[in-house]
């Protein structure tokens, strides 16, 4: 009898654990799905972030000069964003003050949603896949934040959000109102004309045939604030490197103060390491 009740107990207990299991299964699955908050929606970002992969096999590829200035619209200098982290810091508390909850409301993307973005990443062999992966892992969800911002009374008025953010790339750039393309060409990007490099810069230019072909001289995307149908505010504009066309000492440069005539056209490659290590 007491051996009868022993085994009873233990079924109980068992049973008991397996409802324990099945419903901390059923809580893990409903956090997946549940709409994310901002706070965690940047996590994942930033995760997102890590997943890109540059493909390794060469002959897979585009091939190109980066530092072809031929045709291409460029800005004429890099300079560091002193005040970042102040502006951040003050978009912060205006979260907190005029939009409180607005940081843990849950109207973000979810960890599956997430999850099925990291799945589809391919590695980036050219400049349109690195498009796609900032259009899938940046652009989409600069768009919900935005959304979500206009959507608060308080924080529209905050930051005084009277349109949307449209993001317009080459395949719609068509679209674009003429008065648009007007204020585009007040963007402090420069259209270069075809370069006659310096002296210091012979020895790389004389591997770099300057083509003289038409070239799109529209940059690869422009960022645009929709006011209404006939007020488009341009905001910035994108031109995408792939990443293997890069050296580490180039992108390393590209994080200093630069003046791209003189310290990336007019060079030989030098430069590049000087800016880098700073010597």
């Amino acid at each position: 009898m007491e051996h009868d009740v022993n085994t009873l107990l233990e079924r109980i207990r068992q049973a008991e654990q397996r409802i324990i299991q099945a419903e901390e299964r059923i809580s893990q699955a409903e956090q997946r799905v549940e709409p994310s908050t901002l706070l965690g929606l940047l996590e994942g970002c930033h995760e997102l972030s890590l997943a890109i992969r540059v493909e390794a096999d060469a002959t897979l590829t585009t091939q190109g000069d980066p530092t072809n200035p031929v045709s291409r619209i460029r800005p004429k200098r890099l300079v560091p964003w002193e005040g970042f982290p102040a502006s951040q810091e003050t978009i912060w508390e205006a979260f907190d003050n005029e939009g409180p909850g607005f940081s843990t409301h849950r109207a973000f993307a979810s960890k599956d949603q997430l999850d099925f973005i990291r799945q589809d990443i391919q590695p980036v062999r050219s400049e349109l896949q690195l498009e796609y992966f900032q259009r899938e892992t940046v652009d989409r969800f600069v768009r919900s934040i935005l959304k979500e911002i206009h959507n608060n009374d308080r924080l529209r008025l905050r930051f005084k959000l009277h349109g949307h953010i449209s993001l317009e790339d080459h395949n719609n750039a068509n679209n674009m109102t003429s008065p648009l393309e007007t204020s585009m060409q007040q963007l402090r990007v420069a259209e270069s004309m075809p370069h006659v490099p310096s002296t210091r810069g012979r020895a790389r230019s004389a591997q770099r045939p300057i083509h003289r072909r038409r070239r799109n001289r529209r940059a690869d995307q422009f960022c645009v604030y929709v006011i209404s149908d006939d007020q488009r505010v341009p905001v910035y504009a994108v031109e995408h490197k792939a990443p293997h066309k890069l050296s580490l000492a180039e992108i390393l440069a590209g994080l200093h103060e630069m003046d791209l005539e003189k310290d990336v056209i007019s060079t030989d490659g030098d430069s590049f390491e000087y800016h880098a290590t700073g010597s």
